[in-house]
């Protein structure tokens, strides 16, 4: 717990410097799993049965007023396995959850209450959260399992998108405006429909060009995941083959060991041996010696 204190004090401090303050008071509640927290959120519930499955596990916390519902990081990241991208992902959860709670007090129009009921808008106001902690690039692999799929990809992304796909969507803003001018677009009062805050926000862009600017993130994206996964694949083989020369030197030693201990054995059986022949033979010419003085 004091860890996850740790990580929203410094996510806290990094979003006040661009603008984006926390309620006062703000209180965190940790919950063990999802459902519990769906008890005490009706609405995080509500959100998960919009959510296609392979968005759902990143729905991993839920603001409401002043107050943070987090589910444990243990629990959240049980099952990931060598699932790199995935466990990145979610070590973000909390620190998206925590710009998400900035955003609804920023903006009201953002807060996830809110931009449920108006299901148009949930894609922004989760996909804000996401690029403003630097979560997106770590979706890459459920990006493109979505993109496999045969339905369209759409600007603004569907509810049902809005876990996956919208992050990427306001990473294009950003990357378009620079956070000072994400975070003024995100602070004005919403228009009257996603498509004009589109349009706002990418106003040097026509539609099919920013279809086309969009789908080149979603490459990038995609291509640096290849990277990322190349890598770990390599650091994964390099390791294997030093664990097996490391077992195979320290085999070698203890045969080595084992060998000279076998050598060192026989010489001291050996020298005893030699030891044992010396000393009859002392005596048997002792014996001759004391049989020559006898009269």
């Amino acid at each position: 717990m004091e860890e996850v204190v740790h990580v929203l004090e410094t996510v806290a401090a990094r979003l006040e410097a661009h603008g984006l303050v926390l309620p006062p008071h703000p209180t965190i509640v940790v919950h063990p799993t999802s459902f519990s927290l769906g008890l005490a959120q009706p609405a995080y519930v509500w959100a998960q049965s919009l959510t296609e499955s392979h968005g759902r596990r990143y729905l991993a916390s839920w603001s409401s007023g002043s107050t943070l519902h987090l589910i444990s990081p243990p629990r959240l990241l049980r099952g990931t396995g060598t699932h790199i991208s995935m466990r990145d992902a979610l070590e973000r959860a909390p620190a998206c959850g925590l710009a998400h709670l900035a955003l609804g007090h920023l903006n009201p129009g953002l807060t996830l209450q809110r931009a449920l009921r108006r299901r148009q808008w949930l894609w922004l106001a989760w996909g804000a959260g996401q690029a403003l902690v630097g979560q997106v690039p770590m979706l890459a692999s459920t990006i493109a399992v979505r993109r496999r799929e045969r339905r369209a990809l759409t600007i603004p992304p569907p509810a049902r998108d809005a876990v996956v796909l919208g992050g990427s969507l306001v990473e294009l803003v950003l990357r378009e405006r620079g956070l000072t001018g994400l975070v003024a677009l995100l602070r004005d009062p919403l228009p009257p429909s996603p498509g004009a805050w589109v349009n706002r926000a990418l106003s040097g862009l026509g539609p099919t060009e920013r279809d086309v600017r969009w789908r080149m993130l979603l490459d990038e994206l995609d291509r640096t995941r290849s990277t990322v996964l190349a890598e770990q694949a390599a650091a994964e083989t390099k390791a294997a083959e030093a664990a097996r020369a490391e077992e195979e030197a320290t085999e070698a030693a203890i045969i080595s060991a084992r060998i000279a201990k076998q050598q060192a054995e026989a010489a001291a059986d050996e020298a005893e041996l030699d030891a044992a022949a010396e000393r009859a033979a002392a005596r048997s010419a002792e014996r001759r010696a004391a049989s020559r003085r006898r009269p």
